[in-house]
């Protein structure tokens, strides 16, 4: 798989994460403590996920296509 072939599956897979954030910020608003903490996680694991999806595409995928290695 060529470094661009890889891009559209980055921009489905950011997509979902999104869209999964965006789905934890509207649940429980006023939940628990505990509840709450939870959300707290997830919305962390969501942006986390989101910043490595950035590195690949700003870091990885350039230097495998100027190294012209398989993806």
């Amino acid at each position: 798989m060529s470094s661009l072939g890889i891009r559209p599956h980055i921009k489905k897979i950011r997509g979902f994460i999104q869209r999964e954030r965006v789905w934890r910020e509207g649940v429980f608003r006023t939940g628990t403590l505990d509840e709450n903490r939870k959300r707290e996680e997830k919305l962390a694991d969501c942006d986390a996920a989101l910043a490595a999806l950035d590195a690949i595409e700003q870091v990885f995928i350039p230097r495998v296509a100027q190294e012209q290695l398989p993806l």
